[in-house]
Formats: C-alpha cells, structure tokens, sequence
C-alpha cells in the first residue's frame, strides 16, 4: 500500500466519446468493502496534482458517480480512498463513454476491474504482464547475488534477466502499436528505455541517452501537459543530465523550451515546472533557474496567458529578489564602521571611522557577515554559539562583520550590546539612513541572517542556520587552498 505522495503502481484508462448519446460524459466507480461515504477526484497538471471534486453515494449504493455536462480535458486523473490517502490514477481520453471501475479497498494491490474500452483492458495487460514479469527479475537478481561474477551460473541468471527485460519491452511495443492515437500510447512511449549503440564507451553513451532523451515525446500533442512521467523525465534531465554549472543549466533550459509550441499549455507547464520546481533560496541551480526563467520568460509575451495584473506581479517578485548567487561574486556594500572604542555621549550616541568600511576591501581568508539586531531574541541565544565558532577560525584568516539592523536613532543600542556581549575585534557595521542597500541586495528579511564569503567575495552559502557555519567556512576555506 502507497501512501499520499506516491502514485500506485497500477494506472487504468477510462474514455469516453467527446458527444455521448447523454450529452455529458459519466464515469462510475465501484468501491467494494469501502465504508466512507465520499470519493474525492483530482486531475494532474504539470508538476502538480489538483483536487477537483468530492463524489457522495447515492441512495445508498456503493457507486460514486462522476459526470458532467462538458468534457475534461484529455489527461491523467485520480480518485483518492480517503481512509487510506492512497491515489489511484486513471486516464481521460476521447474514444469510450459509459464506463464502470471496481476497486477492493481491501485489497488495492490486486488492482481494478475495468467494464468497458479496449484502450483500458490494453493498458491493464501491460501493466499485470510487466508486474509478472518484474516479479521473476527480482528474484533473479536477489540469486545473481551468491554467484560468482562472470561464472557460467551467472552468465545463464544474467541471461533470463535479460530475455525477461526484452519481453517487457516487446510487450510495450506491441501495445503501443495497438492503442495507436490513445493516450495509452503516448503514457507508455514515456517509459520506453534509450538503447546506446553497444560499441560506445560509458560518456559516449551518457552523451547519446542525453541526445536521444526526448525522442519519445509528442511535443506537438498537449496531453503530455497532464502526464506527471513526462515531467518527472524533464526533471531527470534537468536535475541529472545536466550539469550544475549555469551556463550548462541555462542551455539545458533554454533548449528543452524550444521543444514545445509556443501557446501551448505544454509550453505553459513546462515554464510553472521551472518557476515553481527550482524556488529561490533552496540551492544554487534554483536560484538561477528560478530568476532566469522570470527574467527571460514570464516578463516577456511568451508568458502569453498573464494578464497585465499577473505579469506586473512577477515583475515586482523579480524586483525583490536578492542579486545573489552561490559560486559569483556577492555585491560590494559600504556601511558606516562604528568606533566601539570611543565615547559615547547624550549629543553623538555612536562614532564612525572615516571613511566607510567597503566588504570587498577587506582582506580574509573568508568572511561571515552576521546580520543582528539588539531587540531580537534569537540573535541573542544564537551568538554565544556563533562567537565560539568564529573563534576557533580567527588564526585561520576569518573575519567576521556584524551588522546591527538599527536606524541612526537606535545605533546606541547596538553600541551598548557590543561593548558587553560582543568581541571588539569584529567589524561592527551600521547603515543609519539605510541608503546602502545591504538589505535588498543580500535578501534580508529577518535577522538573524549569516552569509559566508570566500577570500574572492564569491558566495560560498546562501542565508543560513548556525548549525551549518562550520560546514560553509570549511568549505570556504577549502577553496582557497
């Protein structure tokens, strides 16, 4: 049994005609030892899965009924046993009306009774013949593991794996050749393996898989914008094909988005897929993903179903984002160096050295840039925890600049918590007319903020948590070297 986030393993096909003789097209489903009186339905779209009804018995029969006067969009759906939060999918096409599912929900492994629609009994033979079939590869790879490599035994188990596999594939073949235009076809060209020639070495072959990586796919069918393996393939490609360089990420990017037509909801999915799949701040390849996909794509009219209040809104989530990315040089900020040495008094609360204190100016072997504010609570109970790890850096090179979030009236705040909590010998930094831009330009929102930079000012770490400095500064350290 699979719970929520998983998909089970058995897929089905429900059609139906684009006019049936009712008017509206009907699916009913039959859901034995089930005691919860409602189904819930939901349908895929890109990377995501969106609920879309709650189906309720009848006159207190053990069918839901789903129908509906207009027809949903060809796709993958699913209806979800709200006892047990499994998701079981099924297929909309536009071939078969007047169809009927039968599940145990006792025994979901065992899989559905299908009445009705060749397309979904061709689906379902598939389906039980690679179970079957992946049932005997186990049990002969779990055997293959007490052989000798390359004996005769081996040779002979390697060999049914293989013949096993072939089947598996010859059976999807045949299948695909069968359902012709269904949406059967187009699911299962997804799952179909790339076959290098077998003279090639293992780069070549990786090179030549990452050619071939989208020869299955019908970009000129928008189905696929409701397969969710589709997009789980993208994402391979992305994530694994592609190396974590921005210039490679972004030729990877700006080519798949060749693949589909322009206006297509395909084209559409696959640009939420990069804006909501690589969110900014989780990672290097995100951040540039997320900004770039913004940049050269929804704030251009190939984002073409925004409407001006939507694109104005992008284009205020661009403005807001920080200009930081991991691995290139982090921006150059001049904020006022506060003399922690000298006097304070009633008319002049704080000194500052002359001139301004520039970041970049400042030689290190890393530099951790520590954003605090007197009145927080949580700066307070992670210093002693951050001044004992900096210490432990200080004959290594590291410094440390501490910027106090406080305005020109409140700076004798920061004065006085340093001269009773904090080392002297950081570089206490303070913006009083907040003209620097230090906040828009490192993303803080919140303090405290800790940033890592190597001896070049690249960035070495986004915002992170004290329990993660000794990693960032090793590594930025590391190199150095």
């Amino acid at each position: 049994m699979m719970k929520r986030t998983t998909i089970l393993a058995l897929s089905f096909i429900v059609f139906y005609s684009i006019t049936p003789l009712w008017g509206q097209f009907k699916i009913d489903f039959q859901i034995n030892n089930y005691t919860n009186d409602s189904l819930r339905i939901g349908e895929f779209l890109g990377i995501q899965q969106n609920f879309l009804d709650t189906l309720v018995l009848d006159n207190n029969t053990t069918t839901f009924s789903w129908q509906s006067t207009e027809m949903p969009p060809a796709g993958k759906y699913y209806f979800m046993l709200s006892e047990s939060d499994i998701y079981i999918p099924f297929f909309i096409d536009s071939t078969e009306n007047n169809i009927t599912l039968e599940l145990d929900a006792n025994n979901t492994s065992k899989g559905l009774n299908i009445q009705g629609g060749k397309a979904n009994q061709l689906y379902y033979d598939n389906y039980r013949y690679k179970s079957e079939k992946n049932k005997q590869i186990k049990v002969l790879r779990e055997a293959q593991k007490s052989l000798v490599k390359d004996s005769p035994e081996f040779k002979a188990n390697q060999n049914q794996i293989t013949a096993l596999i072939n089947d598996v594939n010859k059976n999807r073949n045949e299948t695909i050749e069968k359902a012709g235009s269904l949406i059967t076809a187009l699911e299962l060209r997804l799952q179909r393996p790339i076959n290098p020639p077998a003279n090639l070495n293992r780069k070549q072959k990786f090179s030549y898989a990452k050619q071939h990586w989208f020869d299955e796919v019908d970009f000129t069918d928008d189905r696929i914008a409701r397969l969710p393996d589709y997009f789980a393939k993208l994402d391979h490609y992305m994530t694994r094909m592609t190396p974590g360089r921005k210039d490679s990420v972004l030729y990877s990017l700006d080519y798949v988005m060749t693949l589909p037509t322009d206006k297509s909801e395909t084209f559409k999915q696959m640009l939420e897929y990069f804006k909501n799949r690589f969110t900014y701040g989780k990672a290097a390849l995100s951040d540039i993903i997320h900004k770039y996909t913004l940049r050269n794509y929804y704030l251009t009219s190939r984002a073409f179903w925004l409407t001006p209040d939507e694109k104005r809104a992008v284009r205020n989530e661009y403005n807001k984002l920080p200009r930081l990315i991991i691995g290139q040089s982090a921006p150059d900020v001049k904020m006022g160096w506060l003399d922690t040495k000298a006097t304070s008094t009633e008319e002049n609360p704080y000194t500052l050295h002359d001139p301004a204190l520039s970041m970049h100016g400042v030689e290190a072997t890393a530099k951790v840039i520590f954003v605090w504010d007197p009145d927080c609570s949580h700066c307070k109970k992670e210093l002693p925890d951050f001044r004992s790890i900096t210490e432990k850096y200080k004959d290594r090179g590291v410094k440390v600049f501490a910027v106090c979030n406080k305005g020109h009236n409140k700076i004798k705040k920061c004065t006085d918590y340093i001269n009773e909590n904090i080392p002297e010998d950081w570089y206490h930094l303070v913006d009083p007319r907040f003209t620097s831009g230090f906040k828009s330009k490192y993303g803080v929102t919140g303090t405290p903020s800790i940033f890592v930079l190597d001896k070049n000012n690249k960035l070495v770490s986004p915002k992170i948590k004290i329990n993660s400095l000794e990693k960032y500064l090793n590594k930025a350290i590391g190199a150095n070297q």
